[in-house]
């Protein structure tokens, strides 16, 4: 499995014990509403108005968000941090918060303190890019996809009622000032134009999405009536000039000029709505108080997750198991971070040990989860790193081929494979780490080839009947029902997959894979 000794299990914990900074254990809460679920060291009524937030900001997209089929569900791990936690996860200076999707979690991550309040509506913002893209049939331009995320991020309660469309607090000098584009140029910007990627045409971009947006979704709700049809357009591949045309029933130039008039009317202002249903309640909130070692694993395994310094993580996991050596939470944090710092024969070690005395499902998906990549590393050795100047596409070429006949596991990596699903197989259907489970026995039967496909494929399907719009999960499930010449089935759940696809490259790539997928049922008629 790996090459390198590390020292015993009992040496390394007394190490990191001694090392650890002595301090007195803090209080941690999780706290839960719908899909998310809170860890923090604030106070109780923090967590419920923090959570109570989130819930209304979901309560209202349920009724305002365009272009969608509903809201998709997917487990949301949040920590509110405070300051020095925070500075760690931070993935640059002056950003108060994140949201980043993964496989089998969204992560939302923000500083608690008051310096950190600004993140609401950053956190919002990429939240509704979720949404919006796990949410429609159609592939969405940028302009489309930042403006709804713009307007909606400043989304917000007030005295029991939903107010939408006010201007984002962090944006209110750059959109008092900036400078109009065309909007032909604004509909051309590409996700992958150096423009777009570098951010050389922000904030004037940002700002203009959100007006143009705003326009169709509040200003004038008939053109936003007919944004489907304009996106029906050209994902059909219609030039942009031709969609509006056929769409709006006018030209550029005129929807250009009726953009202008909306901003030059003045105050540009949202509105608020009531409902008859009543809004989320903190009294909804669920709180639990948890251990500080759990709270300081979670968030060694969250910060690796998110790409974070795993010296960061290491140092979490060290106070953890310093406070708790028979943590198994710990020891499978642990194991992630031997793992990403290439130590792998001690990354096996803590795995195995958290997989001897974990009793629930999370730290035996944690554990199972760093042994699938024990093996799958040993099975692949890596490969030197694209060149700087690779292009898009031919990353997304080489990402697919990776995934192709991969090496068949030794004797002593099938053991530990087939333990580790063992293990794992009980809590494929468990609400909170079921989605994980899942997704770690697929990969585990992808690599073993041992079992009926169909076995497998059922398992799958239970989680997608839970999350319709999980790219990974149709994946599998496109490549099972493949395996078991199901082919319309496979390439229906292909298709979908692409459809989900935010790289136009990587869409491509996926809907030649359907095209193969359909030759094949083809050929098998």
């Amino acid at each position: 499995m790996g090459t390198k000794r590390g020292a015993p299990a009992w040496l390394a914990v007394a190490v990191l014990a001694g090392v650890a900074q002595a301090a007195a254990a803090r209080d941690w809460l999780e706290a839960r509403i719908d899909d998310f679920v809170l860890v923090t060291d604030a106070k109780e009524g923090y967590a419920r108005a923090t959570l109570r937030d989130f819930a209304v900001f979901k309560f209202g997209l349920g009724v305002l968000a365009p272009l969608t089929r509903g809201i998709p569900r997917m487990p949301t791990q949040m920590y509110a941090l405070d300051a020095a936690e925070w500075r760690s996860f931070a993935p640059a200076p002056h950003v108060a918060g994140f949201f980043q999707p993964q496989a089998h979690a969204n992560f939302i991550v923000f500083d608690r303190t008051p310096a950190g309040l600004k993140s609401r509506e950053v956190v919002f913002h990429e939240y509704m890019h979720f949404v919006l893209q796990a949410g429609s049939d159609l592939s969405l331009p940028a302009w489309w996809d930042e403006g709804v995320a713009e307007v909606f991020s400043s989304l917000r309660e007030r005295d029991g009622k939903i107010e939408f469309g006010l201007v984002p607090a962090a944006r209110k000098m750059d959109f008092a000032y900036f400078e109009l584009m065309p909007t032909s140029m604004l509909f051309a910007v590409d996700r992958d134009s150096p423009a777009y990627r570098q951010h050389g045409i922000a904030p004037m971009f940002y700002a203009q999405s959100w007006l143009s947006a705003h326009y169709m979704l509040i200003g004038n709700p008939a053109r936003g009536r007919q944004m489907p049809a304009f996106l029906r357009e050209l994902n059909a591949g219609t030039p942009i000039a031709d969609a509006a045309q056929k769409a709006y029933g006018v030209s550029l130039d005129t929807l250009d000029a009726e953009i202008r008039a909306y901003r030059q009317k003045g105050r540009i202002g949202g509105f608020r709505l009531s409902f008859d249903k009543p809004l989320p309640d903190a009294k909804e909130v669920v709180i639990r108080p948890i251990s500080e070692p759990v709270a300081l694993a979670r968030l060694a395994i969250a910060g690796l997750d998110v790409g974070r310094n795993p010296d960061d993580a290491e140092k979490r996991a060290g106070r953890a198991l310093a406070l708790d050596p028979a943590q198994p939470l710990a020891q499978a944090a642990m194991a992630f971070v031997r793992l990403r710092q290439d130590r792998d024969a001690e990354s096996l070690d803590w795995s195995r040990k958290a997989l001897s005395t974990a009793a629930g499902p999370e730290a035996t998906v944690a554990a199972v989860r760093a042994q699938w990549w024990l093996v799958t590393r040993a099975l692949q050795p890596r490969k030197p790193k694209p060149d700087d100047d690779a292009t898009v596409e031919e990353l997304v070429d080489e990402a697919f081929a990776a995934q192709d006949a991969p090496a068949k596991p030794s004797a002593e990596q099938a053991a530990l494979l087939h333990a580790a699903r063992t293990a794992v197989l009980p809590y494929t259907g468990d609400p909170d780490h079921g989605l994980d489970a899942t997704l770690s026995v697929a990969a585990i039967d992808a690599l073993l080839a041992d079992r009926d496909a169909a076995a497998t494929l059922a398992i799958v399907q239970q989680a997608t009947a839970l999350y319709p719009a999980h790219a990974e999960l149709a994946a599998e499930e496109a490549r099972l029902c493949a395996r078991l010449g199901r082919y319309t089935a496979a390439v229906a759940s292909a298709s979908r997959v692409a459809r989900h696809a935010r790289s136009p490259q990587y869409r491509r790539a996926l809907e030649r894979w359907a095209a193969e997928l359909a030759a094949a049922a083809d050929a098998s008629r």
